[in-house]
């Protein structure tokens, strides 16, 4: 199984993410706790991928 990459940034009292460039598209999220942060990363990229599967493109 491979790794995701997830840059995480924070900025003016709330935490930004993006999924890396081992995941295809631009998948970007934000939270107000670190802990918030992860569970929107994995609905984040279960979204995206439930819709790469949808539009029959490669999921990687």
């Amino acid at each position: 199984m491979e790794k995701i990459i997830v840059d995480v940034a924070w900025c003016d009292r709330i935490y930004g993410g993006s999924l890396g460039s081992n995941v295809p598209g631009a998948v970007v999220f934000t939270a107000p706790t670190f802990e918030a942060l992860q569970k929107e990363a994995k609905e984040s990229l279960e979204f995206h991928i439930e819709g790469l599967v949808k539009n029959r493109e490669d999921v990687p």
